[in-house]
């Protein structure tokens, strides 16, 4: 169970969330989420997982300088894709040939999908905050077109 982090309390009395603090809270989460892609016996990720990991975000976008950690968690956020892509997909890719290896991206291709979109959610904070501020921070990267389940039967 990942730990929760409160927001009920105004901003000023709310304990700050140091950068490494609430990584590590992000970390479990995106690597609960890896794990269940790959059908390691885990928990369910829940809605109480999601809250907690989108409330930190959140909080930890909404400090006081120096404590927003906006632009940290952005390029945080784009390496975790890159470490997947790079460690998980292209490593169970390049084991497999022929059609085992198409099935093997098509698999992957769909894991990838439920987990741009899971991660994506609890990183809304990123790119909701407001766009008058010097520190908004547009994404540079856009999610990947839905595409169509190809029919690897034929």
């Amino acid at each position: 169970m990942l730990t929760k982090i409160s927001i009920m309390a105004p901003q000023s009395e709310r304990k700050v969330i140091e950068l490494e603090e609430g990584w590590e809270l992000m970390q479990k989460g995106v690597t609960k989420l890896k794990n269940i892609l790959v059908g390691v016996l885990e928990s369910q990720f829940n809605s109480g997982d999601y809250m907690t990991l989108y409330t930190t975000i959140y909080n930890m976008c909404i400090q006081r300088p120096p404590h927003d950690y906006s632009e940290q968690l952005h390029d945080r956020y784009k390496t975790v894709f890159e470490d997947y892509i790079a460690e998980t997909v292209l490593q169970s890719i390049q084991e497999k040939h022929d059609e085992y290896m198409l099935k093997e991206l098509v698999q992957r291709w769909n894991n990838h999908k439920v987990m741009l979109i899971a991660v994506a959610e609890c990183f809304t904070p990123l790119i909701s905050v407001d766009s008058s501020n010097p520190l908004f921070l547009k994404p540079n990267f856009a999610p990947p077109p839905p595409c169509s389940k190809p029919n690897l039967s034929q």
